[in-house]
């Protein structure tokens, strides 16, 4: 009985990863590894910091980002939360930023963005009768403006 016992019990001990064999409850790779405790406090650095606003300002998820940097996405949050709430605030004013200078620069489609998203300009179309018709656009009043307009009113064949 007692070889019967020492077999049973080996047997138990290869199954639970004491023996020879592979332990059946954890993948290899796993069991192979040591356990060294809890992971370290994470320490906050501006270069860190920086990388998640500009990971955030593409629009990357905490999560993603988080595989990115290798920290967990709870790690994130909790040490670069204003970098994350402000990324899409400071993309914005990047974008608007180079609108501005474009439109500054003579770029006439950024002008006409500009123009109406912000100084509330908009297309106006005026038929007056079947054979002329006003329109007064921003780019027209932009160009205008500029000295460069062409004429607003267009002829209209008659069919």
């Amino acid at each position: 009985m007692d070889q019967e016992q020492e077999n049973g019990s080996a047997a138990e001990d290869k199954v639970a990863g004491k023996g020879e064999e592979m332990d059946l409850a954890k993948p290899a790779h796993i069991a192979s590894l040591k356990k060294t405790g809890p992971n370290p406090p994470h320490k906050r650095t501006e270069t860190i910091a920086e990388n998640v606003m500009q990971l955030a300002m593409v629009g990357l998820t905490q999560e993603q980002m988080g595989k990115i940097l290798g920290m967990h996405p709870m790690t994130l949050r909790k040490y670069y939360a204003d970098e994350i709430d402000n990324s899409k605030n400071r993309m914005n004013g990047q974008i608007a930023m180079g609108l501005a200078r474009r439109a500054l620069d003579g770029d006439t489609i950024s002008s006409i963005f500009w123009l109406k998203a912000q100084a509330g300009w908009r297309d106006q179309h005026v038929k007056i009768d079947q054979n002329v018709q006003v329109v007064d656009t921003a780019k027209h009043r932009l160009l205008d403006m500029l000295g460069t307009a062409k004429p607003l009113i267009e002829h209209i064949p008659q069919k």
